[in-house]
């Protein structure tokens, strides 16, 4: 098999209804093995690892969404799709953001839109494969991060249970409780005093909440020294900014539609500066002296200073969010979140806003970046500089 081309299990129904869906991804560069049976698509991952898996959501054994997590159980590497009715959006968005699919196709997209969007996430693939990536495959020096937290909070308020059962979850960390403590507390929020979770929660929103979680988990089993904690300080300190931009830039802009799928995009851009960080220690410190001698200059134009192209945290934050179950959402805005240019169709706008929200947390961070320049590169947002400058600091 030629490693250059995407390999593809398509499982779907044995009667006509996905004939379309089938004849489309036949019509592409892809080496495709179509099954109708789980036991099929089972076997062929024993001998070989898939790129890309498609599903209809209807299946004549079980449902695409238990075909996925089965699949899932199996292997994390690959891109988990449910084409499915716009009836049953809810409950694909639900496996979405629990991790058992990637991403959503409604049944009603015409073929020549499928095949964009199918070719745009074969690309998004390729554009993560890095060598030295792959040398740090999760199992054999896995980042030492503990989502189950974040995943009983979101599987919490997806079944919507009530408010003192999410906050016992949060409760149970000591750690995670002082953090949403303390931002509920911070000059962020205002006037909130006071140590109830539950009135934390009111007080906030779940939406803040949610991100707190999400930073914890990915942060909290670092083992860093001193200087590395500051690091991590500052990564999170700009991600939440960012998030805080990106949220009303999308609102000014109105090109974005904020959705459970895509508002927490700002919080996980930059995780590749953590693995980075904890992985690439040399690449990091060289990055770090740079900035240390060009303090005006942000970190991604230090990178490509340093000679460290060839290892962008974009790509490495892009590919360990695909291990770790994230959305497309979430990979793209790590991938592409300084070159937006390159996302795909349906998700540049809010990557757009995402770059615009990280270029004026990086200028109000005193770097010496343009935000005429950064608008000159959105196909979508059509704003003025002053539009976004009267956009006032969280903090």
């Amino acid at each position: 098999m030629n490693q250059n081309i995407p390999s593809v299990i398509l499982m779907c129904r044995k009667n006509a209804s996905c004939q379309m869906l089938k004849d489309t991804v036949a019509s592409l560069p892809f080496d495709t093995y179509i099954c109708s049976n789980e036991q099929h698509a089972f076997d062929i991952l024993e001998k070989q690892s898939i790129d890309i898996i498609i599903t209809e959501f209807d299946l004549e054994e079980s449902s695409g969404i238990s075909f996925l997590q089965a699949i899932l159980e199996r292997s994390k590497q690959n891109t988990r799709i449910i084409f499915g009715h716009q009836a049953n959006e809810e409950i694909i968005i639900k496996s979405i953001i629990k991790g058992t699919a990637c991403a959503y196709i409604d049944d009603s997209t015409k073929p020549e839109l499928l095949k964009k969007k199918l070719l745009d996430i074969a690309r998004i693939r390729a554009d993560m494969t890095n060598q030295k990536i792959l040398e740090i495959l999760p199992g054999s020096n896995e980042f030492p991060i503990d989502m189950s937290v974040y995943e009983e909070l979101m599987e919490a308020i997806n079944d919507e249970k009530p408010l003192p059962d999410i906050a016992t979850i949060i409760a149970k960390d000591i750690t995670l409780t002082a953090k949403v403590l303390q931002v509920a507390n911070s000059a962020f929020f205002g006037s909130f005093c006071g140590t109830s979770i539950e009135k934390a929660i009111i007080y906030m929103g779940m939406n803040p909440v949610k991100d707190i979680v999400l930073l914890h988990s990915l942060s909290a089993n670092l083992q860093l020294n001193s200087a590395q904690n500051r690091e991590l300080e500052s990564i999170v300190r700009h991600s939440i900014e960012t998030n805080y931009y990106m949220h009303a830039i999308a609102k000014k802009s109105g090109t974005c539609h904020i959705t459970t799928l895509n508002s927490s995009i700002g919080i996980i851009h930059d995780i590749g500066k953590l693995v980075q960080l904890v992985f690439f220690p040399m690449e990091f410190n060289s990055i770090t002296e740079y900035r240390n001698d060009n303090p005006n200059t942000d970190y991604y134009t230090c990178e490509l200073e340093t000679g460290n192209i060839s290892l962008k945290h974009s790509e490495i934050g892009a590919y360990f969010l695909s291990c770790w179950n994230f959305n497309q959402y979430s990979v793209e805005a790590a991938l592409y979140h300084h070159e937006p240019e390159l996302a795909t169709d349906e998700m540049r706008p809010c990557i757009e806003a995402l770059f615009l929200a990280n270029t004026i947390s990086d200028i109000r961070a005193g770097y010496n970046l343009s935000l005429e320049d950064a608008l000159a590169r959105c196909l979508h947002i059509d704003m003025e500089p002053s539009d976004i400058l009267t956009i006032l600091p969280p903090l």
